[in-house]
């Protein structure tokens, strides 16, 4: 049977690092097995903004039909500006606002570059997107955002071609955060808005992350039907988490993976964990990180972590962060410090709970993150000013530990958001009337 042809629009793609790519690097991958042939627009890997790089991810993708075009890359012109490195100031989470030069950066970016600073490459990825639709004869189109100036791209095409066009939205647009802290105008919020808001009207289908008050949220923005709103998570590479072993050790070993910067719920946990010593003196106790850590959180640990072993990794490639995932007895989780966070899930949480090791958050405990964790054994989401319930529940961790019998945090169902089966899900999406 031939398969059938499906265009994907993505900015993030290898050798780009980070949680960004690995959702639709993995949807690409699985594709194939239910009757897709996924063909790749993206970025020129030397003309592309990527924060951080993972090599290891191009082996997923070899027999992956990838197309790359040129951009125009304003970012890397600010990262310059605020770090003096082209790639080192593009810091995911959180706008640099440290003297008024920054901040003037901040404010261009946020004003001058709508929907954002990687529009520069809707052009170059439209005309690529043209020619192979007509080549091809393309009837499935997917944009994913962020970048959300993607999906401009998507808005376009539905305009020239008979196309089933399906926008994915891994984080929210306009309610995101981090815009505010680049000083935007009214003005520019309208105009945002009504892209964003054109996008969900256009689209055949739109794809998000979680459901309930986010998908709320988009219909009262567009007036648009529920029925062209559908859920898809981010999963977990069920043969990855499988085939890492789980070493212990006699170090009670805590473990944070991904992004952390000062918008992040961090500082409680390692307030109470300076008590955590005192009251196991003889334990030895050990945290590391693994991501992209602002230098300013990086100092505050250091300065909290007296007598407890503290390692800073920096970002790993994406096997390497499974490997240390599962050396841990306790995996950490911080939520931004914002009620937009609300309508997100971090990518490593489901690889968090595949492993079965327990969950420490801290952030809303009433929103979707806090209670999809509730559904774990051992895994359970603290506001930041809960240190009380926060250190007993660490603590019944520890116990467990020292008597050698480690708590599991099983969870119902969790084969059900492998990769595999999410993809599965994705395919009856697109073909869904």
């Amino acid at each position: 049977m031939q398969k059938r042809k499906i265009l994907i629009f993505t900015y993030y793609w290898p050798p780009s690092g980070g949680s960004g790519v690995q959702r639709w690097l993995y949807f690409s991958k699985f594709l194939k097995d239910f009757g897709w042939h996924p063909i790749i627009i993206t970025v020129k890997k030397s003309k592309a903004s990527y924060s951080v790089f993972d090599n290891s991810l191009e082996s997923y993708i070899k027999d992956i039909i990838v197309h790359r075009t040129d951009t125009l890359e304003p970012l890397k012109l600010y990262s310059n500006l605020v770090s003096g490195n082209s790639s080192e100031g593009i810091q995911k989470g959180e706008v640099v606002k440290k003297n008024i030069f920054h901040r003037l950066a901040a404010f261009i970016r946020g004003n001058f570059y709508i929907p954002d600073a990687r529009k520069g490459w809707v052009r170059y990825a439209l005309k690529k997107g043209r020619e192979i639709i007509k080549k091809e004869d393309i009837k499935f189109v997917i944009t994913t955002g962020p970048p959300h100036s993607s999906h401009l791209i998507g808005l376009k095409l539905k305009k020239e071609f008979s196309i089933k066009w399906i926008a994915d939205f891994r984080d929210p647009w306009t309610s995101m955060f981090y815009l505010r802290e680049m000083y935007r105008t009214k003005f520019a919020q309208l105009i945002d808005e009504n892209f964003e808001k054109n996008v969900l009207k256009r689209a055949n289908k739109i794809i998000t992350t979680i459901g309930d008050s986010f998908h709320n949220e988009l219909i009262k923005k567009s007036n648009i039907s529920q029925k062209k709103l559908f859920t898809i998570p981010n999963g977990y590479d069920s043969d990855l988490i499988n085939n890492v072993s789980q070493k212990l050790n006699s170090t009670f070993h805590i473990v944070y993976a991904g992004l952390l910067t000062n918008n992040h719920s961090f500082k409680p946990f390692f307030l109470i964990l300076k008590d955590l010593k005192s009251l196991y003196p003889k334990l030895k106790l050990k945290v590391t990180l693994a991501g992209q850590v602002s230098e300013d959180v990086d100092l505050f640990i250091r300065e909290n972590t007296n007598k407890i072993t503290y390692e800073n990794k920096g970002y790993l490639p994406h096997f390497k962060s499974i490997k240390l995932i599962k050396k841990a007895n306790l995996l950490l989780n911080f939520t931004y410090n914002s009620t937009s966070n609300d309508k997100m899930i971090p990518g490593k949480i489901l690889e968090y709970i595949a492993t079965g090791i327990p969950i420490l958050s801290i952030g809303n405990t009433n929103n979707y993150l806090s209670k999809f964790l509730l559904k774990g054994t051992c895994a359970k989401t603290f506001s930041d000013n809960d240190l009380k319930e926060m250190k007993f529940f660490v603590e019944k961790v520890i116990g467990s530990f020292i008597k050698n019998k480690p708590l599991n945090n099983s969870f119902p169902d969790i084969e059900n958001y492998s990769r595999m089966v999410l993809t599965k899900k994705l395919s009856n999406v697109i073909l869904k009337k």
